[in-house]
């Protein structure tokens, strides 16, 4: 007999939320939330947390093992809204959580720490708070009577447009564009910074604006964009730099500038500070409200999808009583468009800025490495950055297999390891990671292949 099962027979629905509600609740199960709940025990799942959101079609994609169960107002109903999923021909977890319909105003924050669900007023010892982030757009004037895309509706569309302009030249810029240029569309991006990719490596960043342009993707940095129109065509008027206005058309226009939080409603009255984009945590993810954690993109930093799942399981654990403290260093990142990039560590322009001029860095060409030459995949680059003591500060590649590598990257930096361990280690031939030791012998000159 399942736990499940057997909680069903032995408690009452009074028994069944005392049990409950001295248990963590997340509020917001995406892909943060998801990644949380699939990764603790079936009795964790079930005897410590609750999962209160509306996206159950998310849920149920991301996270199979968990099952949707309205809160039920009586024993009765519990039952039979879970013996149906026992019955079921793959049998089901020994466990389930709870997914509420969140109507209007439905899973609002209310003291001490308490929860809005479903009409009733639900009280837990704490409460993750993982809402998210939305696609946000710049003020510019007559774009928010376009109708243009976010990322949500350019995946979702059904036709290619004749055309596309991307205003945005981040990750999700430089990763659509690649997209609809490898389908044939004519793509133009639209980027107010002086480069793509603003933050990144910029030896990495030049290195792929060079690419999608020479794969037919016009970019206009430094950009300034005074207004949009729309009719049968998006009409776009923008200023590079200094010079004169100009005008251009397309068939489709991307926002791709940035993401705003998901705030819950309820959290000022409570006490949880929050800045213009985030919530505001402290090294262990709690909130100024003590009962109040907060993970994943809702708290800002890099909104990497497995940030967030770091955070989430660390402020569940927090929640339950650990006091473990966030740690990003050696952050993996990657990017797939026209060439992949990954990276983890400092930029070679932060370093510097941290470092000083005592930062020594090694690179190594795709074009002489054996495993790129053998696929005709020459273009490309891995360079490793280290201090004046060879403490490994970054690695940054760009070219095929650059993300598959950032494993070995991200271990090297998180751990703080010497050049020498990269050095002395051996790397299977022909391999893409052989540029990543050839790498290391280049901080020295003394790169086998070059």
């Amino acid at each position: 007999m399942s736990i499940l099962s057997k909680l069903i027979q032995e408690l009452t629905i009074n028994e069944f939320y005392r049990r409950i509600k001295t248990k963590p609740v997340i509020v917001g199960v995406g892909t943060l939330g998801c990644r949380v709940l699939s990764n603790f025990s079936p009795k964790e799942l079930f005897v410590d947390m609750i999962a209160v959101s509306s996206d159950y079609y998310r849920l149920h994609y991301l996270t199979p093992v968990a099952y949707r169960v309205e809160i039920p107002e009586s024993e009765e109903e519990l039952v039979n809204s879970i013996l149906p999923l026992l019955s079921r021909p793959v049998s089901p977890p020994p466990f389930c959580f709870l997914v509420a319909d969140l109507e209007e105003r439905e899973g609002k924050l209310l003291p001490p720490a308490n929860i809005l669900v479903n009409g009733e007023n639900l009280s837990f010892d704490s409460v993750i708070i993982a809402t998210g982030t939305e696609a946000s757009a710049p003020p510019i004037p007559g774009l928010s009577e376009t109708g243009y895309w976010t990322n949500r509706e350019a995946l979702n569309t059904r036709a290619l447009p004749h055309s596309i302009a991307i205003i945005g030249a981040g990750v999700v810029g430089v990763e659509f564009a690649h997209i609809f240029s490898a389908f044939g569309v004519p793509v133009t991006i639209f980027e107010i910074m002086p480069d793509i990719l603003p933050g990144m490596d910029r030896e990495i960043s030049s290195t792929l604006k060079r690419a999608l342009q020479k794969d037919g993707v016009k970019i206009y940095t430094s950009c300034h964009i005074s207004r949009v129109e729309k009719d049968e065509l998006f009409r776009w008027h923008f200023r590079v730099e200094n010079g004169e206005e100009e005008s251009l058309s397309f068939e489709q226009l991307l926002v791709a500038t940035g993401r705003e939080a998901s705030f819950p409603e309820g959290m000022k009255r409570l006490g949880i500070e929050q800045e213009k984009n985030r919530i505001l945590v402290n090294n262990y993810l709690a909130t100024s409200n003590p009962r109040f954690f907060a993970a994943g993109d809702i708290i800002g930093g890099a909104l990497l999808a497995h940030i967030a799942y770091y955070e989430g399981e660390l402020a569940v654990r927090n929640a339950l009583g650990a006091n473990e403290a966030v740690d990003y260093t050696g952050i993996p990142s990657a990017i797939f468009s026209t060439l992949e990039i990954g990276t983890a560590g400092l930029s070679e322009e932060r370093a510097r800025e941290i470092a000083g001029d005592g930062i020594r860095v090694g690179r190594f060409p795709y074009s002489a490495l054996g495993r790129a030459m053998a696929e005709g995949k020459r273009e490309g680059f891995v360079k490793l950055i280290v201090d004046k003591n060879d403490n490994i500060l970054g690695i940054h590649a760009i070219g095929e297999g650059a993300g598959e590598m950032l494993a070995a990257f991200s271990v090297a930096v998180r751990n703080r390891m010497k050049l020498t361990s990269i050095q002395e280690t051996i790397f299977a031939h022909p391999t893409y990671s052989e540029a990543l030791g050839e790498a290391a012998l280049a901080v020295d000159g003394k790169a086998r292949h070059i």
